[in-house]
């Protein structure tokens, strides 16, 4: 088989292993831990890493291996962004390969998880509440409201040209969707349809943010 025309191996790399185990079912991964995705005249080879990263040479030689990452995340509380930041080291400040993000939603989703800038309460912010004004209800301190994206590219520093792309749980589409328009970032041009679909255990239980 020429070069030309073996699969591009990507890697799904995510400190949430729940979330990693839906797009793993959804994308109907094989035993030996790949799933092939039809590209071009190729096909993308998709296998994945997920929990803490250790051994941190395991992590990284399978990183080494993929022509571009894919950085999936769920929730963004403190303890989840630390994770994420945790694998984002390894993946970008130190291989400095090509990658992307895929946030995972339930069908339906309409909210995300953080967490309270003044006191580190988790707390549930609805999308049709972004950019308003909001109050923590448990240090009662107000705050303006991110979007999930926005405070996802703020806490990592993404630059505007790294994709960020919501993923469906149970939508095995929206996942190669968002991979595919990884792969294609490595060559160039877009996908057509490819757009986004749309610290203590005191602190563990998530609350509505109110708004002000």
């Amino acid at each position: 088989m020429s070069e030309a025309s073996q699969p591009i191996p990507i890697l799904v790399v995510s400190g949430e292993v729940e979330a990693g185990e839906a797009v793993k079912a959804d994308l109907a991964v094989t035993t030996n831990g790949t799933h092939d995705i039809p590209f071009q005249e190729r096909s993308l080879r998709v296998g994945m890493k997920l929990g803490t990263p250790e051994p941190r040479e395991e992590w990284k030689q399978a990183m080494e291996q993929a022509a571009a990452l894919a950085l999936l995340v769920r929730h963004v509380d403190v303890l989840s962004l630390d994770r994420i930041r945790e694998i984002y080291t390894l993946m970008f400040e130190e291989l400095g390969k090509p990658f992307s993000v895929m946030i995972l939603r339930n069908e339906g989703e309409s909210d995300f998880k953080m967490s309270c800038p003044h006191c580190g309460q988790k707390i549930w912010v609805r999308d049709s509440d972004v950019n308003k004004r909001g109050r923590c209800p448990n240090c009662k301190k107000g705050f303006n409201l991110p979007s999930q994206i926005r405070h996802l590219r703020t806490n990592l520093q993404l630059s505007e040209d790294v994709p960020v792309m919501m993923v469906v749980k149970g939508n095995a589409a929206s996942a190669k969707i968002a991979l595919i328009t990884l792969a294609k970032s490595l060559f160039g041009g877009t996908i057509e349809g490819g757009e986004a679909f749309v610290r203590d255990a005191v602190l563990n239980n998530t609350v509505r943010v109110d708004i002000q």
